[in-house]
């Protein structure tokens, strides 16, 4: 792993990369690290890629999680983002389900809120 990153432990495995909990050694911060396999792509179609993700790094907006950088390292494409330790509310729409569970409609109803 790059030096500046220490990989803590991992969070989650989905169909393009695992994502990791890392520690930036920097700012003594907690970051997440989604890495993801792009040895089929030739080195055009890679520098592209960079230059878009370079781009979403300088998006701000208080409903999307700030990226803070990418790179690319052992052919894989990283993505440092910051750190949700009560998980996404994906992730919470899927426990409530595999628990069988409802989420409550008040916080329903704040979320949707937030997202308007």
């Amino acid at each position: 792993m790059v030096r500046r990153y220490e990989r803590l432990r991992h969070l989650s495995v989905g169909r393009f990369g695992v994502s990791l909990l890392i520690k930036d050694v920097e700012s003594d911060t907690l970051a997440m690290m989604k890495t993801i396999d792009v040895a089929a792509l030739n080195g055009a179609e890679r520098s592209e890629l960079l230059r878009e993700l370079r781009g979403l790094t300088k998006l701000r907006h208080p409903y999307l999680l700030p990226m803070r950088e990418s790179f690319l390292h052992q052919g894989r494409l990283c993505l440092i983002m910051d750190y949700l330790p009560r998980g996404s509310l994906a992730a919470e729409v899927d426990a409530a389900r595999s628990f069988g569970t409802q989420i409550a409609p008040e916080k329903v109803l704040h979320t949707f809120v937030q997202v308007l």
